[in-house]
């Protein structure tokens, strides 16, 4: 079986940034490591501006596995995970990290007991549009998300202006 990824789920719908929902990508088998992201297809928005302020919602769900020992961030990857957007026409990348605690006081390196080798995962659902500050203009944009040596399935994504009746 393949990893399963829904891209005619109903985006709308997603909530929590951490919580699974019906677009989150579904691992297939206990011994995959890295990332897997799910995002519509077309994204529409009205005005101008940013994405985010023009009402387009581009709702990127990801999941992830990795052994703890990656990079040596004992199993806290949420952080380091690069979100990445390139503009198919203009080549322009836009690329930024998700905060899981806003202006989270860093913590020291307790020894945890996590065994290095074990597979550890979770799932985001950011809002890629206001993350990275996208405008809001036509564009076609292939979308990846990347932590150390693993990068996820890439992803195009189409930004539409809301026709006029």
């Amino acid at each position: 079986m393949a990893h399963v990824i829904n891209r005619q789920g109903d985006f709308s719908k997603v909530g929590p940034l951490f919580r699974s929902n019906e677009c989150t990508p579904k691992i297939d088998g206990p011994n995959f490591e890295g990332l897997l992201i799910n995002m519509p297809e077309e994204v529409v928005f009205d005005g101008a501006g940013t994405l985010a302020h023009a009402g387009g919602r581009l709702v990127l769900c990801g999941a992830y596995r990795f052994k703890s020992s990656l990079l040596n961030l004992r199993g806290r990857f949420i952080d380091r995970i690069l979100f990445v957007a390139v503009n198919a026409k203009t080549h322009h990348a836009s690329a930024g990290k998700m905060e899981s605690v806003p202006n989270r006081i860093p913590s020291g390196d307790p020894d945890d007991g996590l065994d290095p080798d074990m597979l550890t995962g979770g799932v985001f659902n950011p809002d890629l549009g206001a993350l990275l500050h996208l405008p809001a203009e036509a564009a076609d944009y292939i979308v990846y998300a990347t932590l150390g040596p693993f990068r996820s399935n890439p992803l195009t994504v189409r930004v539409r202006p809301r026709k006029k009746p």
